[in-house]
């Protein structure tokens, strides 16, 4: 499979990991010669503007969702024909899986420790030609949710982060100056609500301290309020959803990534900010966090929602410039070893090239396409009264 045809499929590309792992997905697969498109099903930003001309941009976000939408997915893609379909937590495209030809290869990227992802992802399982996890603790959480049989269709393959955008600073032009940056969805799962305490405790024994939060989410508008309520709204900045560009040029300046999140699949922006000079304070996610960051070494982890954990570790780096020095060039050290988007690329391209171990299933019509559904969701628990209006739909 020298120049394959490859569609990269999201449901929302905004800010945060996500959005990066799929732009330098996209970016670096068309580098090696592949006919990537990138299809989003429910957001209608500018794709053309985030990835120039080198990648196909496809929108199906103005579709109200329904019956109509997956049939008018499945079409799209059996119209485009790729050699392979990378889903990164499309529900849309799950549901259209009966309908696509077989000679597609599914795979589905797990983004999320999170049982709701999990079914998702193994929706129509025996269509699925491979599951991606980035981290063992997905892999391992994700057999769980399989057929034993299907168990050996899982590989992890880290996630690889571009140094030719995330670099550190020049040593000479940088200086110990309190920043601290946050990257992400400002929501619950990310520890957002965290932040203002962490942030005062740390302004208590670091008063020239600044917080820059990088991201949007529910919480923003809260979270204003509650610095300004503290008397901080003069040491924090809220940039909202910013270029992966600009995300990098911060990280460069700042001396600390702070990360108290609940949840995640990889921890993309922690290895963006190693590789950027930033040393990590982050929470503990076995199999997941602590694969990344070595505690005391390339970065500190703090148990989840200790917030005189995570204000100590930014504190004691702040305090001891040659100990921030120190685990910068640890963590970049480390990051660039195990996290490039060459090996990230070579170990996809080589899975793509795996062979096909799926039985025969034959892409269905519609009411085949229901037969086969109800009885996924049957089998998943999942509630069938969407389904059941959609049966009624085509029955009429």
């Amino acid at each position: 499979m020298r120049h394959p045809k490859i569609v990269i499929a999201a449901s929302v590309i905004g800010s945060g990991g996500l959005s990066s792992y799929l732009l330098t997905l996209a970016n670096e697969l068309s580098l090696r010669g592949a006919e990537v498109h990138l299809l989003s099903t429910n957001d209608s930003c500018d794709l053309y503007y985030k990835l120039g001309a080198s990648v196909a941009c496809h929108d199906l976000s103005r579709m109200p969702l329904s019956r109509k939408k997956v049939f008018a997915a499945a079409e799209f893609l059996n119209r485009t024909a790729p050699d392979i379909l990378l889903l990164n937590h499309v529900p849309l495209l799950h549901y259209a899986l009966p309908l696509l030809g077989s000679e597609i290869k599914t795979v589905a990227v797990l983004h999320s420790d999170d049982p709701r992802f999990y079914r998702i992802a193994t929706l129509f399982s025996s269509r699925i030609f491979r599951w991606i996890a980035p981290a063992p603790a997905l892999a391992n959480h994700c057999i769980s949710y399989l057929p034993t049989r299907l168990s050996n269709r899982l590989r992890v393959i880290p996630h690889g982060v571009r140094e030719d955008v995330f670099y550190p600073a020049e040593k000479s032009s940088k200086k110990t100056e309190g920043k601290i940056s946050f990257v992400g969805f400002l929501g619950e799962t990310k520890g957002a609500d965290l932040l203002p305490a962490i942030t005062l405790e740390v302004l208590h024994h670091c008063p020239t301290t600044r917080l820059t939060l990088m991201g949007e989410g529910p919480l923003r508008s809260l979270l204003e309020q509650r610095f300004r309520d503290a008397g901080l709204a003069d040491r924090c900045e809220f940039t909202g959803s910013v270029p992966r560009n600009t995300v990098a040029q911060r990280l460069r300046e700042s001396d600390v990534f702070l990360l108290p999140t609940k949840l995640e699949g990889f921890g993309l922006t922690i290895v963006e900010a190693m590789l950027s000079g930033a040393v990590p304070v982050v929470s503990k996610l076995p199999g997941i966090t602590d694969r990344i960051v070595q505690d005391g070494v390339t970065g500190f982890i703090e148990e989840i929602g200790d917030v005189p954990g995570f204000a100590a570790a930014v504190i004691k780096l702040l305090k001891d410039p040659a100990l921030l020095r120190c685990m910068s060039e640890a963590a970049r050290t480390t990051a660039v070893a195990g996290y490039s988007t060459g090996k990230m690329i070579d170990a996809y391209q080589s899975l793509f090239e795996e062979d096909d171990d799926r039985e025969d299933m034959p892409r269905c019509g519609a009411l085949g396409w229901v037969r086969e559904t109800m009885g996924e969701l049957m089998k998943k628990g999942i509630k069938l009264k969407w389904l059941i209006d959609r049966a009624r739909e085509i029955g009429n």
